[in-house]
């Protein structure tokens, strides 16, 4: 299977310590660092599919959005 990463989540993969996370997110940020394949995407991408700032219908990170 191929993660689908923004390209800041690269960066961010590498100082995840699972700290302030629910146990999905950190689950789920386990199972995409366990990828061997990865894909660059623009939008939400696999390590937001757990991301309590991610709204349903929208295209990007609330957090992101208002911060």
């Amino acid at each position: 299977m191929k993660a689908k990463l923004r390209g800041h989540h690269l960066i961010c993969l590498n100082f995840f310590k699972g700290e302030g996370y629910s146990e999905d997110f950190i689950s789920n940020i386990h199972s995409v660092i366990g990828e061997d394949n990865i894909e660059i995407v623009q939008g939400p991408d696999d390590v937001c599919a757990w991301c309590p700032y991610l709204k349903d219908g929208m295209s990007d990170c609330v957090k992101t959005i208002f911060l």
